[in-house]
């Protein structure tokens, strides 16, 4: 750990985004252990992705970002607005933990946030740690935590406005203005629109043949953040979006029942504020802020009015956070906090009993200390579940520079996920909760080795990640229930990260093997043995360029009669950026190049080969 680390440490709390000329050296991340640290002294492996990679792919949904890092797996129900699951390092999709300018969002009511309804517009940085961070986050953390940092921060000033449009109707439109208004104050504002007509994300043949599911989503973005003195700052910001995906209920003759179709919408209202204060004084720094998060669901037949909906789902979460961070010395660096959290959800469609809600207290202490050449970082952690009672993680990492420019890297500590409230209370025709489910507990291991060799920055990594307990579904006749598989199950695998420059292009590749299996042996579903991902980039005067592969091998998934197994897939897209001027730039993509027939989720297609265009003016 250097001096410039504990510097970090000092800094205002929020992620600075990554300049593509400066090195990893001069990046920071506040992710890894909730206090602001240079990536070359995490000892956890982090990716970091900025605005200007998010501009250059092009991507329209936060799935499609994440689909291009390390230790990912994306499954999706269909295109542009579908739901999407996210798996970390084999992970279920419920044990990757999500924040939005490092607050939760309430994945722990609902079993999983849907990362298709997060607008891309608004998002700055993320900043993605794989690995189980339960000693520093609590619940959800067992597979990883997902970061996303919304645009604009004190002392930048942006003015700029996009329009776009594409294939399946696609139509998008955004304002994004950042700007210090005195030497205090600094405000932030956005709106977005995207709206597409979409294609049939779940053909039936002879049942739904012609229809087209269609996605639209508005979102607004308002933040304030004022200097009350040199050492004192305070701020609040509010979004809002609500967004309708249609998608459709057929099912096919089976022994339950007839063949049916119909087609469905769903209508969702998501509002957050986040407010609090930060100090930073000498040695020391801290921020306290209080959160609130609301998201409404209405899913109804297509046409109607989501006020008419038959199914309703209201969750509500409060987060009250406190951190404290105190350099003690060049080498050693303390970090405490305590967190507080009310999950509450209601439904008025019968899908869960009545309200119900919990609440849990954290505190956790990270310690982080430097000898010479290895770095040694622990960290603890208690909550207080008013559910399932208290629960301790851990963790211990070190990291020896044995040789100039190589590192080898060693870690270990236990993870948990309290059981969602829905697993615990659903009561519906098709499922019914499970209140005797118990936590599910992790416990994990994992060593790599990292260098630069000439103009290879390279790193590996094994790990192994045994889950106790895993909650999984199983039907009754057709009404699904959650149980905890007895055992352990047992998630490993070896990652290969490669950055390198060839004459003018710029490489990113990653090869990945995985091997899931659950307490029976039994490899878990959509999730690939063996990945590939390359991403190529070259600037050419005022022109960027930018061509990525993805390989994903077969899976196991839920098929008409149990489990299928469908193939793997080879995918390229390829995107460019012009500067006509300094204040105007037009964009290109086209996905999924060479029209490729492929789904990530059995019985739900991806889109065909699909292109996009963007202008964007900075006034």
């Amino acid at each position: 750990m250097s001096k410039k680390l504990l510097a970090a440490a000092l800094l205002p709390f929020a992620a600075l985004a990554q300049d593509p000329s400066t090195n990893n050296e001069e990046v920071t991340v506040v992710t890894a252990n909730r206090v602001e640290q240079a990536v070359s002294d995490v000892l956890a492996p982090i990716t970091v992705i900025t605005r200007d990679d998010i501009e250059l792919s092009m991507a329209k949904s936060l799935p499609e970002i994440l689909r291009m890092v390390p230790g990912i797996d994306i499954g999706q129900n269909g295109g542009r607005g579908s739901k999407a699951s996210v798996f970390m390092r084999g992970s279920e999709s419920d044990h990757v933990l999500v924040l939005i300018d490092g607050v939760r969002l309430p994945s722990s009511i609902t079993s999983g946030v849907d990362f298709s309804k997060i607008p891309v517009s608004q998002i700055e940085t993320i900043e993605i740690v794989r690995g189980p961070r339960g000693a520093i986050y609590g619940s959800e953390a067992i597979g990883g935590v997902i970061n996303i940092i919304t645009r604009g921060q004190q002392g930048t000033n942006i003015k700029q406005v996009s329009v776009g449009i594409g294939s399946d109707k696609y139509y998008e439109t955004d304002l994004f203005l950042s700007s210090d208004l005195t030497d205090k104050l600094h405000v932030n504002f956005g709106l977005g629109y995207d709206d597409a007509e979409g294609y049939n994300s779940k053909p039936v043949v002879g049942v739904n043949d012609g229809d087209k599911h269609g996605f639209e989503n508005k979102d607004i973005l308002l933040g304030v953040d004022y200097q009350l003195s040199s050492q004192l700052n305070a701020f609040i910001n509010t979004r809002y979006s609500q967004s309708s995906n249609e998608y459709d209920g057929s099912s096919a003759a089976s022994a339950w029942g007839p063949e049916v179709h119909l087609k469905k919408e769903q209508w969702l209202e998501t509002t957050s504020i986040i407010t609090g204060a930060k100090y930073s004084r000498d040695n020391y720094f801290s921020s306290l802020s209080y959160s609130f998060g609301e998201n409404k669901s209405y899913q109804y037949k297509a046409g109607d009015d989501y006020k008419d909906a038959n199914s309703t789902l209201f969750t509500k979460q409060h987060n009250i956070s406190f951190i404290n961070s105190f350099v003690l010395s060049d080498s050693l660096l303390l970090n405490a906090g305590l967190d507080w959290r009310d999950d509450q959800a209601e439904d008025e469609g019968g899908t869960l009993d009545g309200i119900v809600s919990r609440s849990n207290t954290g505190i956790f202490t990270t310690v982080v200390y430097d000898i010479s050449s290895v770095t040694l970082d622990g960290s603890i952690r208690y909550d207080d579940n008013e559910t399932f009672g208290g629960n301790t993680t851990w963790g211990l990492a070190a990291g020896w520079e044995f040789v100039n420019n190589y590192s080898v890297i060693a870690s270990t500590g236990t993870s948990f996920k309290a059981p969602s409230l829905y697993d615990l209370y659903a009561k519906n025709a098709y499922t019914k909760g499970n209140p005797d489910l118990k936590p599910e507990s992790g416990e994990s291991i994992e060593v790599g080795v990292k260098g630069i060799t000439g103009l290879v920055d390279w790193k590996i990594i094994a790990y192994k990640n045994k889950v106790q307990d895993l909650i999984d579904g199983k039907k009754i006749n057709t009404v699904r229930t959650a149980y905890n598989k007895e055992g352990v199950s047992t998630l490993q695998g070896i990652e290969l990260e490669i950055n390198t420059v060839t004459g003018i292009v710029s490489h990113q590749a990653v090869l990945e093997y995985l091997d899931p299996k659950d307490a029976n042996g039994d490899t878990l579903l959509r999730r690939a043995k063996y990945k590939a991902k390359w991403q190529g980039t070259v600037q050419l005067g005022d022109v960027d360029l930018s061509l990525r592969y993805l390989y994903q091998g077969k899976r196991d998934d839920y098929g008409t009669a149990g489990v299928d197994t469908f193939a793997g897939y080879s995918l390229w897209d390829v995107s460019a950026a012009y500067l006509v001027t300094e204040a105007f730039k037009v964009s290109a993509r086209l996905d999924n190049v060479f029209d490729k027939e492929y789904a990530t989720a059995q019985g739900y297609p991806a889109p065909e080969r699909g292109y996009y265009i963007n202008a964007t003016y900075e006034f």
